[in-house]
């Protein structure tokens, strides 16, 4: 089972500001070089959609409402999502991101006569719970769980059996398809491949060309073969990174800030989740040549906090940035280690003056957060950022 919130980001704010809701509103940058990172169901009926540039979004609706995001407020309202789950179902759950995820309901409903009424009730449960709605699809792989839960939105539930697959995911435009990209969609358009039955039909070699080795992989997808187990170790991450790619190729200075404090707000909210501090920062760019630009800083204390990590790359791109076309931007963080561990190292002596170091940091980086950069910091950093000049 693949369970999704539904328009998490717009949804979270709807509960901070209740005035919003059935407003047209996204989540972005105000700038004229903001970009969307989520549209309200209201916001998409005018053909707004994430990752659209912000004043794309205000030409295609005047009246749309706009608000930055807030990663706090989101971890709160994910941790409660998972928890809720966790706590009154199953504890075999995969998290795919903050706001999806795989579950095992294999042995809860082996025994369920009626599975869409014990579906629905979960989702109200839920609901009342969390004031969150998601959607749910069922299916024997991951993928067409995944692809039910896309299916029907918002509040949707959606059992797709390999039976199902040519009523209900052939008809679907290729677009559709989850794990084709943006870029590869309009080439195969270009061949005539329109709908994931026109893929799935096919066996040509300009199609094999154009998806390359994903091809065999999405082949045996939409033959309703593929991974079918729940993974709910716990993961151990060695780094931890996200990237966007733009829509167009730029060369904005504005635009590319933007999306790099928005990267690093979810590198940050990430390592805080899995209880990790990292001590290298990387920027990650790729330009309209397609060529990779990595540059990385190591500090001296780990960390997980935004400001550290903002600050880091942002000196990285101001020294290797020329102005060049950029298509993909991204933040990374390794050297990975749990928080405990770190604390655990220190001798009891450097310990107590860790922990006034840390409280006095904690105050600083409010005051930064509230100032949106890097206005105060810890004198004794100042001195070692001078002696290492």
């Amino acid at each position: 089972m693949h369970i999704d919130i539904n328009q998490f980001f717009a949804a979270a704010t709807v509960l901070l500001e209740p005035s919003l809701k059935n407003k047209p509103l996204i989540i972005a940058g105000s700038s004229r070089r903001g970009i969307v990172s989520t549209a309200s169901y209201e916001a998409r009926k005018y053909g707004i959609h994430s990752a659209m540039p912000t004043y794309m979004a205000k030409k295609l609706c005047p009246n749309v409402i706009i608000r930055p995001v807030n990663f706090e407020w989101y971890n709160q309202k994910s941790h409660e999502f998972f928890s809720f789950i966790e706590e009154n179902y199953t504890k075999k759950i995969e998290k795919a991101s903050i706001d999806e995820c795989y579950v095992d309901m294999t042995d809860l409903m082996k025994d369920i006569t009626d599975p869409l009424k014990y579906l629905k009730e979960l989702q109200d449960n839920l609901y009342k719970n969390t004031l969150l709605q998601v959607s749910i699809g069922i299916g024997p792989t991951k993928f067409l769980a995944k692809m039910g839960s896309d299916y029907k939105k918002p509040m949707g539930i959606t059992i797709i059996r390999k039976k199902d697959i040519k009523r209900i995911l052939y008809p679907l435009p290729i677009d559709d398809f989850f794990g084709i990209g943006k870029k590869t969609c309009p080439k195969l358009k270009e061949i005539g491949i329109n709908t994931i039955g026109d893929f799935a039909v096919s066996d040509s070699y300009k199609v094999k060309e154009i998806m390359g080795k994903f091809y065999f992989t999405a082949k045996k997808w939409v033959n309703g073969e593929g991974d079918d187990v729940v993974e709910n170790t716990p993961f151990d991450p060695k780094s931890i990174s996200s990237t966007t790619t733009l829509l167009y190729d730029s060369s904005d200075y504005e635009e590319i800030k933007k999306i790099i404090e928005q990267k690093s707000h979810e590198i940050a909210l990430t390592a805080k989740q899995d209880k990790k501090i990292g001590k290298t920062i990387t920027l990650i760019l790729k330009d309209a040549s397609f060529k990779s630009i990595t540059r990385s800083v190591t500090i001296e204390k780990p960390t997980n906090d935004f400001i550290d990590i903002y600050t880091s790359v942002m000196k990285l791109f101001d020294k290797f940035f020329t102005n060049q076309s950029i298509r993909l931007v991204g933040v990374g963080l390794s050297q990975l280690m749990n928080i405990d561990e770190f604390y655990v190292q220190i001798s009891l002596f450097n310990q107590v003056q860790e922990q006034k170091e840390c409280s006095t940091k904690l105050l600083i980086n409010k005051l930064n957060r509230k100032a949106n950069k890097k206005l105060f910091t810890i004198a004794s950093d100042v001195k070692k950022d001078k002696d290492g000049i």
